[in-house]
């Protein structure tokens, strides 16, 4: 199942992570998931029930991606067909509920003081 309206292109992308540096990043999806990088690749994480040494919380990772662009749309394909969605009409506002919670998290927040 493709994403139509999953408003992150290939450029929107790259732009973001040329601002932000490739070479460690980490995009907070929501409290269970993030997308964490490093020198060659992406990955999908999810929290465990546990912190380790330091006291911070561990996150496993669930499946890795060669580029972003991949590791947001395959995220969205995972989350979609995790879901507990039934029937078609929860699955469509389920599919807008993720569209909605991938695209704030790729969407710059500015603080001013």
């Amino acid at each position: 199942m493709q994403s139509p309206r999953l408003h992150l292109n290939r450029l929107d992308i790259h732009a973001l992570t040329t601002k932000i540096g490739i070479n460690m990043v980490t995009i907070q999806i929501n409290e269970q998931y993030r997308i964490r990088s490093d020198t060659r690749q992406f990955f999908l994480e999810k929290m465990a029930n546990s912190k380790d040494k330091n006291g911070e919380v561990i996150y496993n990772p669930l499946r890795s991606y060669g580029t972003i662009e991949s590791a947001v749309r395959m995220s969205y394909r995972y989350f979609l067909m995790t879901s507990d969605a039934d029937g078609i009409i929860e699955l469509m506002a389920e599919s807008d509920r993720i569209i909605g919670e991938l695209t704030k998290a790729f969407t710059p927040q500015i603080k001013i003081n």
